[in-house]
């Protein structure tokens, strides 16, 4: 069986969610985080091992994961560094560049075929089985793939978030662009979004560098470098984005108040026997 990481970002500061580390915040009747969840499935899939993306001030978090998963699934931990950069810049940058640069971190450490999930979103055991399958029999260093979700099952019933909006042919991801600021009534279900859920051969590293410096050499000091963006640019040229379907749900945290909704549907995952009452 091919080799296959699963990738989880988990180094953004969650500044719209308010008071404490989104990452580790509490939403399981035992204590459990989003990601204990997702790896969870993971671990019942067949992932050969996990790869935490983290900033260097959570030590904290790490020593936890390490605690929690110890004898139970390889998990390794890569750095985001602001000044980890192909070119040298003139500025101070004060916060993480973004999605796109956290895979960029990564190119030193993964040899294989990998999953990209964030640390705070829940995408459902049939997605990452639908993204294992797809890695381990069609991903090549020309074809990659995400998990389409509808954008209206997405977004909170109140307040703003912003989404990877997709336009798709013939199964193939043909648009993809980040909208700032949307809300319940902008789109109907039938409008597909990217809820972060990728899967990529190690060929995405090169495309992220040469994306990463012209990014540099525009006036970005304030800009995120984003995924979205850089999967529009190499679309069909020559990469082709294979958007897989799935039956489960998303749920995730953008703001404090949706940690409400995230623990009463792992409750009803678990009334479900989706999940244990305790995944220690």
């Amino acid at each position: 069986m091919s080799k296959v990481s699963l990738v989880i970002l988990a180094a953004g500061f969650g500044t719209r969610f308010k008071g404490s580390l989104k990452q580790s915040q509490e939403v399981g009747p035992n204590g459990e985080w989003i990601l204990d969840y997702s790896i969870y499935d993971a671990m019942k899939i067949g992932f050969s091992d996990i790869v935490l993306v983290i900033r260097n001030d959570m030590k904290d978090f790490e020593e936890q994961m390490k605690e929690k998963y110890k004898n139970k699934i390889q998990i390794s931990y890569v750095y985001q560094e602001i000044d980890d950069t192909p070119i040298k810049i003139d500025y101070k940058r004060e916060k993480p560049w973004g999605t796109a640069h956290a895979i960029y971190a990564l190119r030193s450490h993964i040899k294989n075929p990998f999953c990209v999930i964030h640390a705070d979103d829940y995408y459902g055991k049939d997605a990452l089985l639908k993204m294992y399958q797809f890695l381990t029999h069609e991903c090549n260093d020309e074809t990659y793939a995400m998990v389409g979700y509808s954008v209206f099952s997405t977004l909170p019933s109140e307040g703003k978030v912003n989404r990877a909006i997709c336009s798709i042919e013939s199964g193939n991801l043909k648009q993809i662009k980040e909208v700032i600021g949307i809300q319940k009534g902008d789109y109907d279900d039938q409008v597909i979004c990217s809820m972060g859920l990728f899967g990529f051969s190690t060929s995405i590293f090169s495309y992220l560098e040469k994306a990463f410096i012209a990014f540099l050499k525009q006036d970005t000091i304030l800009e995120e470098f984003m995924l979205p963006s850089v999967i529009s640019k190499i679309l069909n040229n020559p990469i082709k984005v294979k958007v897989l379907p799935t039956s489960s749900s998303w749920v995730g945290m953008t703001y404090k108040e949706d940690v409400f909704k995230v623990k009463d549907f792992f409750l009803k995952q678990i009334e479900k026997k989706e999940f244990p009452r305790c995944l220690k």
